[in-house]
């Protein structure tokens, strides 16, 4: 069974934080560019864009494009693979050693809609007559997945076999390379054996997962095969999607008022609408591994807070944990009732 589809809409407010004195009120509205402003003398207007975001997971570009928040429809024609890299996800294949999986620069040919230009699948776990390897396409999101296409960017140079998986999980980075374990995980969904084709194109009950895993086994001949492409597919919406605004800095201490929204929703499908406030402009707190053992540091070597830039550049096995601000944050709030557009305090 199909489970309902959950949208979250999330906005982060910076510096908006206990009340001091006021000196008018500041109304700031995300998408309904077409609406009218609310106008007075006490009143200063702004408006943002659904552009103007943090972060998306899912969410149809086109209707997000238009100023309306939806998750994905699959068709039968849309590749789901194509978008991965815009969720932050992609092929994980493996870069060294038996632990190493990274999404590389090779990796992403898999998915450039160009079957000549490849990732080139060599040697993999040995055994006495086969050779084997392991891709992970993250999608980056959760999705109704019901068949993939394997496409060879040369002739006469493919896999005996493949194995296909459906996972709810995605290879994680581990704290000794940085890199994704190596591990098989996930339910098998589809077997092909004794292949002969360039083009493996294989469809099983759908199924949902937020990672396709593809075993591919090599009997007897150790040339490396030339992956071109790989497509997924589904049916159905995206089983989840969130859009986080980008930050709304007011400045200065202020005191919030009512949030409202429109919209509507469907049923069996559940809306989640939450904000957060604090006093900078970054919930979240950068740590380092220092090389003494497990002592992690939130300043870089210059005794300077770690930024997010900061955290992106340190090197596979030196960076640590993201972890909230609870200092200068607060947690996102229970979710508001949908159904109430009227205003409720936020």
């Amino acid at each position: 069974m199909m489970r309902s589809t959950r949208i979250a809409v999330l906005a982060a407010v910076a510096l908006g934080v206990l009340a001091q004195q006021t000196s008018g009120l500041e109304v700031y509205r995300i998408g309904g560019s077409n609406l009218p402003q609310r106008t007075g003398d006490d009143i200063n207007f702004h408006q943002l864009d659904w552009s103007d975001l943090a972060e998306s997971q899912s969410l149809d570009g086109t209707a997000l494009a238009a100023g309306r928040l939806r998750p994905i429809l699959l068709t039968p024609e849309l590749n789901i693979a194509l978008s991965a890299e815009e969720r932050n996800a992609g092929p994980y294949v493996r870069v060294s050693g038996v632990a190493s999986y990274a999404i590389t620069d090779a990796a992403l040919n898999m998915v450039d809609t160009d079957p000549a230009t490849y990732w080139e699948w060599a040697e993999g776990v040995r055994t006495e007559t086969t050779l084997s390897r392991r891709i992970t396409m993250d999608l980056g999101g959760f999705f109704f997945i019901n068949r993939v296409r394997v496409i060879l960017a040369e002739e006469n140079r493919y896999p005996d076999e493949l194995l296909v998986n459906l996972d709810l999980g995605v290879q994680k980075k581990d704290s000794v390379t940085g890199y994704g374990a190596a591990q098989v995980q996930g339910r098998k969904v589809a077997e092909v054996l004794e292949n002969t084709a360039d083009t493996i194109d294989v469809s099983f009950p759908t199924g949902l997962a937020r990672s396709v895993g593809l075993l591919m086994v090599r009997k007897n001949r150790p040339a490396a095969i030339p992956v071109g492409e790989i497509e997924v597919y589904g049916k159905g919406f995206t089983d989840n999607a969130s859009f986080t605004s980008d930050f709304i800095d007011l400045g200065e201490p202020a005191v919030w008022g009512d949030i409202r929204w429109g919209g509507s929703q469907d049923p069996g499908a559940d809306v989640f609408i939450q904000t957060r406030a604090g006093n900078t402009l970054d919930p979240n707190v950068y740590w380092r591994f220092t090389g003494r053992g497990e002592e992690q540091s939130r300043f870089n070597e210059n005794g300077q807070p770690l930024t997010l830039s900061d955290h992106r550049m340190l090197k596979p096995g030196e960076a640590g944990p993201i972890t909230f601000d609870t200092q200068n944050w607060s947690f996102w709030t229970a979710p508001y009732e949908f159904g109430d557009s009227l205003g409720t305090e936020i």
